[in-house]
């Protein structure tokens, strides 16, 4: 504190001392110097109000103006010191560099965070989840029979079937969805009976039978499988050989499983 206020009033570079700016936010922001020396730094700029003092005030708010604003511990003064920054920034006159700067600054502090990111959610069929779940995350080298079963006992001579309910599902927890349809459908019930607007049960009702219609969706079970085993083949690090094992296993019932990785295992080459 004692060497920023120092660098304050000093007539050299302003580049030249910024490293003890940048130690000062990092430790009040480690929490290992307490807000009250950063906000006494912040002080004794707004105070003097000078191009250099101005710069300073910048960097800190920049660096540490945002904890300050948001820290309960600090957040009630630093308030109203952003209080005073506004008036003064309109009464005062400043050239465009410094505006521009201390704009910055300001809008740092009093962000609410940085722009929402939606993340859209892929939908897969229940039948593409179940192999998923059998290659990405139950495929090991003490597993791999067991998997190459259960991919045999999927309907493969069909170009395209119906997801049936997922065969790794326990029996507690079919039970579970089941219980939770049956207490959707009272709901629903209840929701005719209660509100007199047809228009909102029927919307309810198609939107509950589009989420099946998603959930049964029609795959290609060996599009499926030869996608996910060459994902596997290189991303897994150390599973190559399982992989190999795997898809050796499988190419006795389809051999066309085997002969397409091995195509697009050379083409990435």
């Amino acid at each position: 504190e004692g060497k920023f206020k120092w660098f304050v009033r000093e007539k050299r570079s302003a580049d030249y001392h910024f490293g003890t700016v940048k130690m000062l936010c990092e430790l009040t922001k480690f929490g290992i110097a307490a807000p009250v020396s950063a906000l006494s730094c912040i002080r004794l700029c707004v105070a003097e109000w000078k191009p250099r003092s101005v710069e300073a005030l910048a960097y800190l708010l920049e660096n540490a103006g945002y904890y300050l604003y948001h820290n309960p511990a600090s957040s009630n003064v630093m308030g109203e010191l952003m209080g005073t920054i506004d008036r003064k920034r309109a009464n005062a006159s400043m050239d465009s560099r410094a505006v521009s700067v201390l704009e910055i600054a300001v809008a740092a502090v009093t962000h609410k965070g940085g722009a929402t990111v939606q993340v859209v959610k892929k939908h897969r069929p229940r039948l593409e989840r179940y192999v998923r779940w059998l290659i990405l995350e139950r495929l090991s080298a003490d597993t791999f029979e067991e998997v190459v079963e259960a991919l045999l006992q999927l309907p493969w001579n069909e170009k395209s079937v119906r997801a049936p309910a997922p065969a790794w599902r326990s029996t507690s927890q079919k039970e579970g969805e089941e219980g939770e349809m049956g207490n959707e459908k009272m709901e629903l019930d209840n929701a005719e009976v209660e509100h007199s607007d047809e228009k909102e049960v029927e919307k309810e009702r198609k939107e509950g039978e589009e989420k099946e219609e998603k959930e049964n969706e029609f795959i290609n079970v060996a599009d499926v499988v030869h996608k996910l085993l060459f994902k596997a083949a290189r991303q897994a690090h150390g599973m190559e050989d399982v992989v190999a094992a795997t898809v050796q296993k499988l190419s006795d019932y389809y051999p066309s499983v085997a002969v397409r990785i091995v195509d697009e295992l050379l083409e990435a080459l």
